[in-house]
């Protein structure tokens, strides 16, 4: 039990890390836009070059952000968003973007209080009128949080679905079934009782011999598992997967595409994109008119 829930830790710091680190590289591109749009603007209106100034306000709060990361990482650890509880996050993780905002103020004032003697010789005061100082800057901060909060919960979520298709497709190595995803439920089929399977947006339409079912999954996905499962999953169109051993006839028309008709009797049109694959493939089992 505790190598598994060391395992699932290391994971999640694997994963905050990725995050972490491209935050960073979209953070320091936004700091260094904005530090020469200081520059070429006191260029611009004719003032005194800004010096060291803008480099020291958009580094500090680069750094403070980055550096109060664990705090929302935590946060979206704490709570997993899902449609049941979608109120009770909004309302977690906006308290979360207060705490988030005064980790990063802090933190982005005590060093600009370290950097400002040094390389500007004075002493740096952040208050000026309290209220519109903070609202300012939680304002910004608010924005920050929720696009890291969704960052974490979007790769966190194609992390899972990753492992839950690898684990199907081990599976079905072993057993020879597939598990497919309808809605809340998982279906078990046979992978022989696969016939063909048609890209419907973020879905597929997978008929088999026992129904038509509608499945979460892509079709580069249902290929893998189908393949592990030993069917021979022939790819004829970018929508479209066909079981080689349900087809019947291929039949060439005039525009190089290729009709093709199963043994249920269901006919398809087949890309010539595809068409040399599909003829060298399936070769043995295809019998061409024309």
């Amino acid at each position: 039990m505790g190598t598994v829930r060391e395992d699932i830790q290391k994971r999640e710091i694997q994963l905050e890390l990725k995050v972490w680190f491209w935050v960073a590289v979209v953070g320091l591109c936004f700091t260094l836009v904005n530090i020469s749009s200081v520059q070429m603007e006191a260029v611009k209106e004719g003032a005194l070059p800004p010096g060291f100034r803008p480099w020291i306000t958009e580094i500090s709060s680069l750094v403070a952000a980055l550096a109060t990361f664990p705090i929302i990482a935590r946060a979206t650890r704490t709570l997993v968003f899902t449609p049941d509880n979608w109120l009770r996050s909004i309302a977690f993780h906006v308290l979360g973007s207060f705490v988030f905002s005064a980790f990063h103020i802090s933190a982005m004032v005590a060093l600009r209080k370290m950097a400002w003697p040094i390389l500007l010789d004075s002493n740096y005061v952040f208050f000026g009128d309290v209220l519109r100082e903070i609202i300012y800057e939680y304002r910004k901060d608010l924005g920050t949080y929720f696009l890291v909060i969704g960052a974490l919960y979007a790769v966190r979520a194609m992390a899972e679905q990753a492992r839950e298709l690898e684990t199907a497709r081990v599976d079905a190595k072993k057993t020879g079934r597939l598990a497919l995803k309808c809605g809340a439920r998982t279906i078990h089929i046979r992978g022989e009782d696969f016939i063909y399977g048609e890209a419907a947006g973020n879905y597929v339409d997978v008929f088999t011999n026992a129904g038509q079912h509608l499945v979460r999954t892509s079709l580069g996905a249902l290929q893998k598992q189908l393949e592990a499962a030993g069917v021979s999953a022939l790819r004829i169109h970018r929508t479209r997967l066909v079981n080689a051993e349900a087809i019947a006839e291929t039949m060439p028309i005039g525009s190089g595409d290729i009709y093709l008709t199963l043994n249920n009797g269901t006919q398809l049109r087949a890309s010539r994109r595809y068409r040399d694959g599909l003829v060298v493939t399936g070769s043995a089992i295809l019998r061409q008119n024309g």
